[in-house]
């Protein structure tokens, strides 16, 4: 590799391992929402990582 992949590289972990904390943070403030808490935000308890992740579902 040279150096200007290996800092693309090296660029591309440190962002992609930012985005996976702060979804772990959210993950883990959700699930410590009640039920009613999530329901009034469109998210039930079972697809809180997928909410998280993609985004809520449409009420269409």
């Amino acid at each position: 590799m040279t150096k200007l992949t290996t800092f693309f590289a090296s660029l591309v972990s440190l962002f992609s391992t930012k985005d996976n904390c702060e979804t772990k943070q959210a993950i883990n403030e959700l699930k410590s929402y009640s039920d009613r808490e999530l329901a009034e935000l469109g998210i039930s308890r079972f697809n809180i990582k997928e909410a998280v992740q993609y985004g809520r579902q449409s009420a269409a």
